[in-house]
């Protein structure tokens, strides 16, 4: 192809190309999980089958270029999660009300749940539903679902053996 035809394509194009934004561009805010652990007075555990009113920690952020108005969020429990803190017949969502979120903040969320004893290890996946508006009063309302991984790896056990001194080409039996 000649230069003069890609010159007058190109010419083409930029004509239907807009020269400027008359108004205002407004980005949606953007929440998102960056983070879920399973934590015990800041340090992070390891849950297993059986065990209740372990803390669950999911760190919602606001990723967006405006400010999130009016935010909750929403906890979908299913097998083998549930909320022992919940009402009777109200144990399968967790609603938490977040309030307003600045651009670039997060916020931690702590949800306390049991674990059924039958529950085999593993990972298991559980909905999050956001809600916000991106204006104090009047704005636009989002809704998000995301899904969550959350561990249920269960405690290591060891046992020792056998035990010696030295190394292990020539080892020095240790009696009981």
């Amino acid at each position: 192809m000649s230069h003069r035809i890609i010159e007058a394509i190109l010419l083409l194009m930029l004509s239907f190309a807009p020269l400027s934004c008359g108004g205002a561009v407004t980005h949606r805010p953007n929440l998102l999980v960056t983070a879920v652990t399973w934590v015990s007075s800041q340090a992070p555990i390891v849950v297993q089958p059986g065990d209740q009113s372990q803390p669950l920690i999911v760190t919602v952020s606001n990723l967006g270029d405006n400010v999130v108005y009016q935010a909750e969020v929403s906890l979908r429990l299913d097998y083998p999660f549930s909320y022992p803190l919940a009402q009777p017949g109200q144990n399968k969502v967790i609603q938490v009300e977040l309030g307003v979120m600045q651009i670039l903040s997060s916020i931690p969320i702590r949800f306390v749940l049991d674990i059924d004893p039958l529950a085999k290890n593993g990972v298991y996946r559980l909905d999050l539903e956001f809600s916000y508006s991106d204006k104090l009063d009047g704005g636009t309302y989002y809704y998000d679902t995301t899904t969550i991984d959350i561990p249920v790896t269960g405690y290591t056990s060891l046992t020792v053996t056998r035990a010696f001194w030295g190394s292990s080409s020539i080892p020095i039996e240790v009696q009981r």
